[in-house]
């Protein structure tokens, strides 16, 4: 990541612990507001506008298909 510094490493591995936690319990719990938490922290560390966030939501959604 671009300028990334130890701060925005260190939230992202939160979320991602938190998730792995959260799986670990209950392997089917919903955990997309934490996936959607570390989205919004690349995207602003990326400085990402709407528009380039809509390309991106959209070429993820295809390929989940």
């Amino acid at each position: 990541m671009p300028n990334t510094d130890l701060k925005i490493q260190a939230r992202i591995a939160n979320r991602a612990d938190r998730i792995l936690a959260v799986k670990a319990k209950n392997p089917t719990a919903d955990t997309m507001a934490l996936d959607r938490e570390i989205d919004e922290i690349v995207y602003n560390s990326y400085r990402l506008t709407g528009e380039e966030i809509a390309v991106v939501e959209g070429a993820a959604g295809k390929e989940k298909k």
